[in-house]
């Protein structure tokens, strides 16, 4: 779900404002969690991500030029940490999605769930990631491609592969 960061609140804590900073964190820590549940499958991981990406956020928060722009800056920061995190030989042994049922809703079958899991454990981490930038976060094409640093044309055909091989496990 789309949600806009009050781009006061990020030039008020641009100018050091501890209270802003606090809103600030109140604000987008539950959207970023839910995206790194989503993109992970594990809370463990999720909370770490959001965690690193938060210190991360504030230790940088002045080089936002564009307050407009930060919430594709926030996600852009947990994709990196998240691919970071692939790539380290010591997490070679992901775990599988296992922990969603806590942030669907209520009124999902458990067939509907088993399935989501076994569809998003087989997409690769690029699949996941542009569904979910896509389709759960709302960005727009232009918007995911950057960030996720890849062209607009780019974007589309992984998305479309994604949404195929989400599609496959319905």
């Amino acid at each position: 779900m789309k949600y806009i960061v009050d781009p006061s609140l990020i030039t008020k804590a641009q100018s050091g404002d501890t209270d802003s900073m606090t809103r600030l964190i109140e604000e987008v820590q539950n959207p970023l969690f839910k995206f790194c549940i989503f993109l992970t499958g594990n809370t463990q991981l999720a909370n770490d991500l959001c965690q690193e990406t938060l210190i991360k956020v504030l230790e940088n928060i002045n080089k936002v030029k564009d307050p407009e722009s930060f919430r594709s800056w926030l996600f852009k920061t947990a994709k990196n940490f998240y691919l970071d995190h692939l790539k380290s030989p010591k997490n070679r042994a992901h775990e599988p999605i296992e922990e969603l049922n806590k942030y669907v809703s209520k009124d999902t079958s458990p067939e509907t769930l088993i399935r989501l899991r076994e569809a998003l454990v087989n997409l690769s981490p690029d699949e996941r990631l542009v569904l979910l930038l896509v389709d759960l976060e709302e960005y727009s094409s232009l918007e995911a491609a950057q960030i996720l640093d890849i062209s607009e044309g780019a974007l589309r055909s992984r998305l479309h592969r994604a949404r195929q091989n989400f599609i496959s496990f319905f």
